[in-house]
């Protein structure tokens, strides 16, 4: 489950997501905190501040997204290790560790949801719907159900289209108040990307942009441009644990659609 910084360091200030100005805010994780692996440096966690309702808002879209995004990710030998993370999603789904009887109902109701959503691509099966495509190409192998049947081949789970967009323009507008101490003006229109296909012609449209730099580090690597104006140009791209790949932009002619 996403654990956000709710309710930590409040204070008079801008919020970074609706741009609303002399607001009470708190610390807020761009990239939520419980998606990091165990042994992260707190220091090194994007944090921007966020008002009270963005803050909940977009812990609603986190917390639906998170079953799609961790159970579909497949890792090559060389990536960082993520097992805490899925470890501690699966404790979340435990029905044993409920703490009453309301908390096991819930739990028992969040892993029969996921069970229904969730599937394996066999070779050569494809489906749109699903999360984000591997930049390494899709990666086959053994794969436990949370039903516990071995079995061979892709796992995916579809996602709700309106989240995962929220979860980009997030992602984007919490980036560019990191980078840049303000909030992208309500004015701007930005478009987020997800991709059920190779997403490299598309990620190469953006890093051939001038200026083009990466600025974060795995496991939630960052990169783009901005150009000042008004309103400013801003073009991002976003890669989740080496595994999901999306991008947004708002202002350059770049694909809607990957």
């Amino acid at each position: 489950m996403a654990v956000k910084a709710g309710g930590t360091n409040k204070r008079s200030g801008d919020c970074a997501y609706c741009g609303k100005t002399n607001v009470i805010v708190e610390e807020e994780h761009v990239f939520p905190e419980s998606w990091y692996p165990d042994g992260y440096p707190p220091s090194k966690m994007l944090v921007v501040p966020s008002c009270r309702p963005c803050n909940q808002a977009y812990n609603r879209v986190e917390v639906r997204m998170l079953p799609s995004l961790i159970l579909s990710v497949t890792q090559a030998d060389d990536d960082p290790p993520i097992d805490s993370v899925i470890q501690r999603f699966a404790r979340s789904l435990d029905a044993m560790q409920g703490k009453s009887v309301t908390d096991i109902f819930h739990r028992n109701a969040r892993k029969a949801k996921i069970m229904r959503s969730t599937n394996v691509l066999g070779a050569g099966e494809e489906v749109s719907g699903t999360p984000g495509w591997h930049p390494a190409g899709r990666i086959d192998g053994p794969v436990e159900t949370l039903a516990g049947l071995q079995v061979y081949g892709a796992p995916i789970i579809k996602f709700n289209a309106d989240d995962a967009n929220a979860l980009i323009v997030k992602f984007m507008k919490g980036t560019f108040f990191a980078l840049t101490g303000c909030s992208l003006p309500p004015s701007v229109t930005i478009t987020p990307v997800t991709f059920v296909k190779d997403p490299r012609p598309a990620l190469a449209s953006i890093e051939r942009l001038p200026n083009y730099a990466v600025h974060g580090d795995w496991p939630f690597e960052y990169g783009g441009v901005i150009v000042p104006g008004e309103p400013p140009k801003v073009a991002f791209s976003f890669r989740l644990w080496g595994f999901h790949l999306y991008f947004a932009y708002a202002g350059f002619t770049l694909p809607a659609k990957a």
